[in-house]
Protein backbone atom coordinates (compact mmCIF):
# COMPACT_ATOMS: atom_id res chain seq x y z
CA UNK A 1 0.00 0.00 0.00
CA UNK A 2 1.31 3.42 -0.84
CA UNK A 3 1.53 6.28 1.63
CA UNK A 4 -1.53 8.07 0.25
CA UNK A 5 -3.74 4.99 0.59
CA UNK A 6 -2.52 4.38 4.14
CA UNK A 7 -3.37 7.98 5.03
CA UNK A 8 -6.92 7.50 3.76
CA UNK A 9 -7.33 4.25 5.72
CA UNK A 10 -5.97 5.93 8.86
CA UNK A 11 -8.29 8.94 8.39
CA UNK A 12 -11.32 6.70 7.87
CA UNK A 13 -10.36 4.64 10.95
CA UNK A 14 -10.08 7.78 13.08
CA UNK A 15 -13.48 9.02 11.86
CA UNK A 16 -15.08 5.65 12.68
CA UNK A 17 -13.55 5.65 16.18
CA UNK A 18 -14.77 9.24 16.78
CA UNK A 19 -18.28 8.27 15.64
CA UNK A 20 -18.35 5.22 17.89
CA UNK A 21 -17.12 7.21 20.89
CA UNK A 22 -19.65 9.99 20.14
CA UNK A 23 -22.52 7.54 19.90
CA UNK A 24 -21.45 5.82 23.12
CA UNK A 25 -21.28 9.16 24.94
CA UNK A 26 -24.70 10.11 23.61
CA UNK A 27 -26.27 6.88 24.90
CA UNK A 28 -24.53 7.15 28.27
CA UNK A 29 -25.75 10.73 28.75
CA UNK A 30 -29.24 9.92 27.49
CA UNK A 31 -29.47 6.90 29.80
CA UNK A 32 -28.48 8.92 32.88
CA UNK A 33 -30.95 11.68 31.98
CA UNK A 34 -33.74 9.14 31.56
CA UNK A 35 -32.81 7.56 34.89
CA UNK A 36 -33.32 10.92 36.58
CA UNK A 37 -36.66 11.39 34.81
CA UNK A 38 -37.74 7.86 35.66
CA UNK A 39 -36.84 8.34 39.29
CA UNK A 40 -39.20 11.31 39.37
CA UNK A 41 -42.08 10.08 37.22
CA UNK A 42 -41.73 6.44 38.28
CA UNK A 43 -42.17 7.36 41.93
CA UNK A 44 -45.42 6.06 43.32
CA UNK A 45 -44.92 6.99 46.95
CA UNK A 46 -45.49 10.24 48.84
CA UNK A 47 -42.49 9.33 51.01
CA UNK A 48 -40.25 9.42 47.94
CA UNK A 49 -41.58 12.87 47.07
CA UNK A 50 -40.99 14.10 50.63
CA UNK A 51 -37.30 13.24 50.30
CA UNK A 52 -36.83 15.47 47.25
CA UNK A 53 -35.15 18.83 47.84
CA UNK A 54 -35.97 20.77 44.66
CA UNK A 55 -39.44 22.32 44.73
CA UNK A 56 -40.01 21.70 41.01
CA UNK A 57 -39.13 17.99 41.22
CA UNK A 58 -41.15 17.60 44.41
CA UNK A 59 -44.17 19.18 42.67
CA UNK A 60 -43.88 16.85 39.68
CA UNK A 61 -43.53 13.89 42.01
CA UNK A 62 -46.63 14.75 44.06
CA UNK A 63 -48.59 15.35 40.85
CA UNK A 64 -47.54 11.96 39.46
CA UNK A 65 -48.42 10.16 42.70
CA UNK A 66 -51.77 11.97 42.99
CA UNK A 67 -52.69 11.06 39.41
CA UNK A 68 -51.47 7.48 39.81
CA UNK A 69 -53.46 7.00 43.01
CA UNK A 70 -56.32 9.29 41.92
CA UNK A 71 -55.92 10.95 45.30
CA UNK A 72 -57.10 14.56 45.39
CA UNK A 73 -55.51 15.19 48.82
CA UNK A 74 -51.96 14.54 47.59
CA UNK A 75 -52.23 17.59 45.32
CA UNK A 76 -52.41 19.71 48.47
CA UNK A 77 -48.86 18.60 49.30
CA UNK A 78 -47.48 20.48 46.29
CA UNK A 79 -45.60 23.47 47.74
CA UNK A 80 -47.46 26.77 47.71
CA UNK A 81 -44.66 28.24 45.59
CA UNK A 82 -46.01 25.99 42.82
CA UNK A 83 -49.68 26.99 43.16
CA UNK A 84 -50.36 26.68 39.45
CA UNK A 85 -48.99 23.13 39.47
CA UNK A 86 -51.15 22.35 42.49
CA UNK A 87 -54.25 23.59 40.66
CA UNK A 88 -53.42 21.55 37.57
CA UNK A 89 -52.98 18.51 39.80
CA UNK A 90 -56.42 19.05 41.35
CA UNK A 91 -57.88 19.45 37.87
CA UNK A 92 -56.22 16.29 36.53
CA UNK A 93 -57.32 14.15 39.49
CA UNK A 94 -60.90 15.49 39.33
CA UNK A 95 -61.03 14.61 35.62
CA UNK A 96 -59.70 11.11 36.29
CA UNK A 97 -62.20 10.57 39.08
CA UNK A 98 -64.91 12.11 36.88
CA UNK A 99 -65.99 14.19 39.85
CA UNK A 100 -67.43 17.60 38.93
CA UNK A 101 -67.80 18.57 42.60
CA UNK A 102 -64.01 18.52 42.93
CA UNK A 103 -63.75 21.08 40.13
CA UNK A 104 -65.43 23.57 42.48
CA UNK A 105 -62.50 23.27 44.91
CA UNK A 106 -60.01 24.79 42.49
CA UNK A 107 -59.64 28.42 41.36
CA UNK A 108 -62.06 29.64 38.72
CA UNK A 109 -59.47 29.95 35.95
CA UNK A 110 -58.91 26.16 36.15
CA UNK A 111 -62.53 25.13 36.62
CA UNK A 112 -63.71 25.37 33.01
CA UNK A 113 -61.10 22.89 31.80
CA UNK A 114 -61.87 20.64 34.75
CA UNK A 115 -65.62 20.64 34.03
CA UNK A 116 -64.91 20.03 30.33
CA UNK A 117 -62.74 17.00 31.17
CA UNK A 118 -65.28 15.56 33.60
CA UNK A 119 -68.18 16.13 31.16
CA UNK A 120 -66.19 14.44 28.41
CA UNK A 121 -65.19 11.55 30.68
CA UNK A 122 -68.73 10.98 31.95
CA UNK A 123 -70.41 11.92 28.66
CA UNK A 124 -72.74 14.18 30.64
CA UNK A 125 -73.67 17.43 28.88
CA UNK A 126 -75.21 18.84 32.07
CA UNK A 127 -71.71 19.26 33.52
CA UNK A 128 -70.92 21.58 30.59
CA UNK A 129 -73.50 23.98 32.08
CA UNK A 130 -70.97 24.81 34.83
CA UNK A 131 -68.47 26.22 32.32
CA UNK A 132 -68.42 30.02 32.40
CA UNK A 133 -66.57 30.75 29.14
CA UNK A 134 -69.35 30.34 26.58
CA UNK A 135 -67.27 29.18 23.60
CA UNK A 136 -65.66 26.51 25.75
CA UNK A 137 -69.09 25.49 27.06
CA UNK A 138 -70.43 25.08 23.53
CA UNK A 139 -67.38 23.04 22.52
CA UNK A 140 -68.05 20.88 25.56
CA UNK A 141 -71.62 20.27 24.36
CA UNK A 142 -70.27 19.30 20.96
CA UNK A 143 -67.80 16.78 22.40
CA UNK A 144 -70.45 15.18 24.60
CA UNK A 145 -72.94 15.11 21.72
CA UNK A 146 -70.43 13.21 19.61
CA UNK A 147 -69.57 10.87 22.52
CA UNK A 148 -73.25 10.05 23.03
CA UNK A 149 -74.07 10.15 19.32
CA UNK A 150 -76.91 12.50 20.26
CA UNK A 151 -77.27 15.44 17.90
CA UNK A 152 -80.06 16.97 19.98
CA UNK A 153 -77.36 18.18 22.39
CA UNK A 154 -76.12 20.41 19.56
CA UNK A 155 -79.28 22.50 20.10
CA UNK A 156 -77.77 23.84 23.34
CA UNK A 157 -75.00 25.57 21.36
CA UNK A 158 -75.78 29.24 20.77
CA UNK A 159 -73.02 30.16 18.33
CA UNK A 160 -73.93 29.17 14.78
CA UNK A 161 -70.49 28.09 13.53
CA UNK A 162 -69.96 25.77 16.51
CA UNK A 163 -73.53 24.48 16.25
CA UNK A 164 -73.02 23.80 12.52
CA UNK A 165 -69.78 21.98 13.29
CA UNK A 166 -71.62 19.89 15.88
CA UNK A 167 -74.34 18.91 13.41
CA UNK A 168 -71.66 18.28 10.77
CA UNK A 169 -70.24 15.54 13.02
CA UNK A 170 -73.46 13.59 12.40
CA UNK A 171 -73.68 13.95 8.63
Amino acid sequence: MNKKAMSKVLLISIIIVILIVGIAIYFILNKSENSVNNSITGTKSVDDCNKMKQVYNKSICYHEVAVYKKDFSICGMIPSAMQSSRNICYEDVAKLRKNAAECEAIPQNFQDDCYFGVADGKSDYRICDNILYSVYKWQCYEVVAVNLKDKTICDKIERSDIKDDCYFQFS
